[in-house]
């Protein structure tokens, strides 16, 4: 010790008794922390042993729900299944082999019922797509006036409060749909939807923080500078959203619904392998990990988990693997403590804890705060009074389906015996040859009674044959069948009523009838599950999203399948009343165009909303829009009409013409007859003259022949007839040419009156 450490001591202690204190208080820090560290480990084996107890306490008092779930998968297998369920007194529901030589045929009603009412209600859920729901902005507008006015600045225009809102919405919204996509949330949904078909419940898993491994590689030099990429594993936080198998969920059983339960326990079962790869996981408890590796894994004497693969093979699926027990409850702030989970309040708080072999493994506080419950949701097909499992279509149909079967065993039975006919041998009058009563070709029998009647010996009968009364009974029990399932073969489309089909009416009818019960399972479905699951999937985005800008107070819309028939409906009738009004009804002068396209998009169910203008956009834009350019139909209209009145224009113009050129050429014929005229009158008066010139001639001719004797004057005259003939002869026919040319000419000229050439 220094010397100015010496002349600080107190008085009368000296250096040794200091140090003598010093390691006398280390030694009672290390005796505190070892009693504090004891005092934990005791708490958290407490802790273990409680929750394995519980796990096998409500083990052992689920083995008649259990027996159940066992007898509807059997019922939904049938014949692919190779045991069989016989009741007693003290079991109702004990299981027996069944060997397959001894197996008689069956007719499995239930599957396809099944298959149906899982189809059905997975199309109402999923019939738009993978996603059944939506995010809203507020009714009311949150935005205050600096994110208006800052939106407004980017966008370069005025925006409404209500645009910002839509905008963070749908931020929120695709944020949701990344994550249950990477969840695989349809999928697990699909499966949840047929555990509640099959066995009656079907669970879905809230978003939980599961502490994902993301695999990294970092840069890692050696020492003669080679640079190598290393493996680095980080825990990712994000959230989760599963379907969870009924046979491994242990929930609360003294109540009949999930949102009241104190806790719950789910089972997984890990391979030693699979436990080793929590070892890299910082949210679980590594000391207590590498003790529970040391040892094997426990088995549990109520186990239900191989209990379903005896339908089948019968393998024990359970073997060789840890029951990693996942526990969601209530623990008080002495259990947080000790387990390391700073609790400020004084009151019990929801932790997460997981155990194996009773040995905690993993302790935290519920993820979501706030939300003091178990993080499952549950939605059964009919109710069971007594507990949160619930009873499947199996269930509700199996007295028919065992109608079914015994009525089809009687069946060919009866047909078996009565396909051919009985025989009655009398031994005591014949008996084989060859020792056996078979009737075979060609068979020997010996008398055993000399001279005995023989033809009495064997006789044949056949018995009746009751195929149409079990017939009958057959279409009764699958009748029956339908009433109490609620599921009609009309569903799967192999079953149709006589006459249903004789109109579109009735077809849709029916459809809606048949369907009807589906959709309240359906909407079930959303209060139970899709409502409680997405809303759980916000609360996490609120808490645990480092995304300001999706954040805020947002209403969830659950698309059901009622409301999603309903606008499907609502937007076949509108589409009518466009094409109506598109065709000229007189409907359209009472239609609002402005209201009924809005109603129109609305129903559409855009994926975004800001797609959508305002009404007073609208309006502001119809304000300031350009006039719109001339509509090329329009114009080809008004050319095709500008057209036509210059063919009309031109039609009347050549009209107009060809009058005139009529009016000339009647007038010009007239000219022509005319003219005609007065050449046939001067023709005519030359041909009188010389008709007098030759009558002269003649006077002189004869005067000169006067004194020549009577035979010569005769032969002169004869001559001079012929000549005045011949003369007489070419003036006709000259008058008879003129006459035909005029005629002519008159035709020619369109029927013009031309005078008449006199004689």
């Amino acid at each position: 010790m220094s010397e100015n450490a010496e002349q600080q001591l107190p008085p009368g202690i000296s250096p040794e008794e200091l140090v003598e204190a010093v390691q006398e208080m280390v030694m009672m820090a290390e005796e505190e922390a070892l009693k504090l560290e004891q005092e934990r480990l005791r708490l958290l084996e407490s802790l273990g042993n409680d929750i394995d107890g519980k796990l096998s306490d409500r083990m052992g008092r689920r083995k008649m729900k259990e027996a159940q779930w066992l007898e509807a998968q059997r019922l939904y297998l049938g014949s692919l299944s190779n045991r069989a369920l016989a009741p007693t007194e003290k079991d109702p529901f004990k299981t027996i082999d069944n060997y397959i030589d001894n197996r008689k045929p069956e007719v499995n009603i239930i599957r396809v019922k099944c298959d149906a009412a899982a189809s059905q209600t997975i199309a109402y859920q999923f019939a738009a797509g993978d996603k059944n729901w939506d995010i809203n902005p507020p009714s009311v507008p949150e935005a205050s006036y600096e994110e208006v006015q800052q939106a407004s600045q980017v966008a370069g225009r005025e925006v409404r409060p209500e645009e910002i809102g839509s905008h963070k919405a749908n931020l929120m919204s695709a944020e949701i749909q990344y994550h249950l996509n990477c969840s695989r949330y349809p999928q697990e949904a699909r499966v949840a939807m047929k555990d509640r078909v099959v066995l009656g419940t079907g669970i879905m898993k809230k978003p939980l923080n599961s502490s994902k491994l993301k695999k990294t590689y970092a840069k890692a030099q050696l020492e003669d500078g080679k640079v190598l990429r290393v493996p680095v594993f980080s825990a990712e936080r994000v959230p989760e959203v599963r379907r969870v198998n009924p046979w491994y969920f242990f929930p609360d059983d003294s109540v009949t619904d999930i949102r009241k339960c104190e806790d719950s326990i789910e089972v997984h079962l890990k391979s030693r392998t699979e436990m080793k790869e929590l070892l890299q996981r910082p949210d679980f408890m590594q000391d207590q990990l590498q003790k529970v590796l040391q040892d094997e894994p426990k088995e549990y004497s109520n186990s239900p988990f191989n209990d379903p693969a005896f339908l089948t093979e019968g393998g024990n699926t359970s073997k060789n693997r840890y029951t990693l027990i996942e526990y969601h409850g209530p623990l008080t702030k002495k259990m947080l403590d000790a387990c390391g989970c700073d609790s400020p309040n004084d009151y019990e708080r929801f932790a997460e804890v997981w155990a194996v072999n009773g040995t905690v493994i993993k302790v935290e506080l519920s993820n979501l705060e706030g939300c003091e419950e178990v993080p499952y949701c549950v939605s059964v097909w009919e109710p069971d009074p007594a507990s949160i499992f619930g009873f499947g279509i199996p269930m509700l149909a199996r007295d028919g389906q065992r109608v079914v079967n015994e009525t089809y065993k009687m069946m060919l039975d009866n047909a078996g015996i009565s396909a051919g006919p009985q025989v009655i041998v009398d031994t005591t009058l014949i008996t084989p040859a060859d020792g056996g009563l078979e009737c075979t070709p060609f068979k020997v029998w010996y008398s055993t009674e000399y001279g005995a009647d023989l033809s009495k010996a064997i006789t044949f009968f056949t018995p009746p044959n009751a195929y149409e009364g079990l017939s009958s009974l057959f279409g009764l029990a699958k009748q029956l069948a339908d009433e109490e399932s609620s599921i009609p073969l009309l569903l799967s489309g192999l079953g149709l009523p006589t006459g249903a089909g004789d109109s579109a009416t009735g077809m849709a009818l029916m459809n809606q009838n048949a369907t009807s019960p589906l959709f309240y399972k359906s909407e079930e479905w959303d209060d139970d599950i899709t409502e409680p699951l997405i809303t759980a999937m916000y609360d996490w985005e609120m808490q645990f999203n480092p995304k300001e800008e999706i954040k805020g107070s947002y209403e969830i819309d659950v698309r059901t399948s009622t409301s999603y028939l309903r606008n499907t409906q609502d937007m076949q009738k509108l589409q009518a009343l466009r094409q109506e009004i598109a065709q000229g009804s007189p409907v359209g002068e009472w239609v609002n165009m402005d209201e009924l396209t809005q109603v129109t998009l609305m129903g559409m169910r855009l994926p975004y909303s800001n797609i959508l203008k305002s009404p007073e956009q609208v309006e502001q834009e119809r304000a300031n829009a350009q006039p719109p350019p001339p509509d090329p139909n329009l114009m080809k209209a008004e050319t095709d009409r500008m057209r036509l009145e210059l063919d009309k224009e031109r039609l009347q113009l050549e009209r107009e013409i060809a009058q005139v050129k009529a009016a000339q050429e009647e007038r010009l014929a007239d000219i022509q007859a005319e003219v005609q005229f007065n050449t046939n009158q001067t023709r005519m008066a030359e041909a009188r003259a010389q008709v007098i010139k030759a009558q002269y001639d003649y006077e002189s001719a004869m005067a000169a022949v006067a004194s020549k004797d009577e035979q010569a004057r005769m032969q002169i005259l004869a001559k001079a007839d012929s000549e005045e003939m011949q003369r007489q002869t070419q003036l006709f026919l000259a008058g008879m040419e003129a006459a035909s040319k005029e005629r002519q000419a008159m035709n020619k000229a369109g029927g013009t009156n031309v005078r008449p050439i006199p004689e």
